[in-house]
């Protein structure tokens, strides 16, 4: 063998073994959303219940440094899974935690209940609903804000990007009662005018209760963001295309029929990630975590949501 081949053969294991630990040694920031299904709508005060185990099991095996969290029903119930989770810090306002708990005073863990099994559309249960977020200690949060109940925005110092990083963890009104996509379309055009400069580090994360070809999804994406599949899918040494809005990408389950008593199910996309130009380039990967949704009800986990966290890695 001649030295030209040895030192080309040195090269490319030295190449990939680089892009190895790039890959997946803890050099990025993962940022992961997750809409947990009317969370603490279970019997809040049982905390031996498997409901809180899994969701605290698969947090820790994901390993993100910020956990993006939306439909909140009790923060009493988050609480006790962040006290399970010692490496976090639970961020949510002293005001939304007072308004959830006098929510919940009011009307009753067994109405609430009801009204979330039958689905209604039930004043109790939007009233309680909150976004919140958890942040591993080591990671410098630098401020947290409540735009409203269901947007808040965690900036924080990103050690890799060396540079500080907006997240707004959003939870649009759903078309669970009516149409709602022109008042997701509003309150997204007042948060891109009036409170997102997509000229910064800006993730913008959550239940968009919209799929991507919808006029308020084509808003913010025509306001200097782009969703991160977009760019994942694009990504060199990303061996697998899970990305196209597939059984693979999907991150909700909705039935279509139930009027009908026709038990078909619609496998869809609305939660997302969106980042702003400056941080586009910093997208590492990311991927849907189908093990502990309705995706994966036949796995060893229990069903904790009807949708799946969505993870992204930067740096």
């Amino acid at each position: 063998m001649s030295m030209i081949a040895v030192f080309v053969g040195l090269y490319v294991l030295f190449a990939a073994s680089k892009l190895a630990m790039d890959m997946y040694r803890n050099r990025f920031t993962r940022i992961c959303s997750w809409n947990i299904e009317f969370f603490g709508t279970k019997n809040v005060n049982d905390h031996t219940l498997s409901y809180y185990n899994d969701i605290v099991r698969r947090i820790e095996i994901i390993n993100p440094d910020i956990v993006c969290i939306q439909e909140v029903a009790s923060v009493h119930a988050l609480q006790h899974v962040a006290s399970k989770l010692q490496d976090y810090s639970l961020f949510i306002s002293d005001n939304v935690t007072d308004n959830n708990a006098r929510g919940i005073e009011t009307s009753g863990f067994d109405y609430v209940h009801r009204e979330m099994n039958a689905r209604a559309d039930g004043k109790a249960i939007s009233q309680l609903l909150c976004n919140a977020v958890l942040v591993k200690k080591k990671i410098n949060v630098v401020r947290f804000e409540t735009i409203h109940e269901r947007t808040i925005k965690c900036t924080y110092y990103d050690e890799n990007i060396k540079e500080n990083v907006s997240v707004y963890n959003i939870h649009l009104p759903s078309d669970r009662a009516q149409n709602n996509s022109a008042s997701r379309y509003r309150i997204l055009q007042n948060l891109l005018a009036d409170a997102i400069d997509a000229k910064e580090n800006v993730v913008l994360c959550g239940d968009f209760n919209a799929k991507k070809h919808s006029p308020e999804i084509q808003l913010v994406m025509s306001n200097q963001f782009h969703e991160s599949n977009d760019i994942i899918r694009s990504l060199y040494y990303q061996k697998y295309d899970l990305t196209d809005e597939t059984t693979a990408s999907s991150t909700f389950w909705r039935n279509t029929n139930r009027d009908n008593l026709v038990d078909t199910i619609e496998l869809t996309k609305i939660d997302y990630f969106f980042v702003s130009n400056p941080l586009k380039h910093h997208i590492r990967g990311g991927f849907v975590d189908t093990s502990n949704c309705i995706h994966g009800i036949d796995t060893i986990l229990n069903k904790s949501s009807d949708h799946c966290m969505l993870v992204l890695d930067l740096s």
